[in-house]
């Protein structure tokens, strides 16, 4: 956690970043392919849009991302998942001209870390599978950064 401007901030533990590949792939879509250990980072323009929705889909499952700009409401739905914790987790979220996430996709943990940190939360999920393929499906299409991470390993 650092403090800036009398405010706390989340950041992923240094840690993470070590797990980097040092191989990185802009896209500019509305759907990406990929499997768990990786690192997206999103920059969503609001100017011309509402609201965006990102959705975090592996077989028949999904995670729900929404933000709505008229309430700066940012949800978490884990109603669509078969095991483990379901629900839904809302949050104020302040996002003025773009909204900026970064999410950290492991083998059974998400970490979403929004406005470079100002907002963050971290869940579970266990899919049916293993090595699921995620898709994520955006209703817009923005710049995404793709990093492949490393797996952590336990000596």
């Amino acid at each position: 956690m650092i403090l800036k401007n009398d405010k706390l901030y989340q950041r992923p533990i240094s840690e993470l970043n070590e797990l980097n590949q040092n191989t990185t792939t802009k896209i500019n879509t509305d759907k990406i392919s990929l499997s768990a250990n990786k690192k997206l980072e999103i920059s969503i323009p609001l100017k011309d849009i509402s609201s965006w929705q990102g959705k975090l889909k592996f077989n028949d499952e999904y995670i729900l991302l929404t933000y709505d700009k008229n309430t700066s409401v940012f949800t978490i739905d884990r109603n669509q998942l078969k095991l483990g914790g379901k629900g839904i987790h809302q949050f104020l979220v302040k996002a003025q001209d773009e909204l900026n996430l970064s999410i950290y996709i492991d083998n059974s943990i998400i970490e979403l870390y929004l406005q470079d940190g100002e907002y963050y939360a971290t869940f579970c999920y266990y899919p049916t599978n293993d090595n699921p393929v995620f898709d994520l499906i955006q209703n817009t299409n923005n710049c995404t950064t793709l990093t492949d991470l490393n797996s952590i390993s336990y000596l």
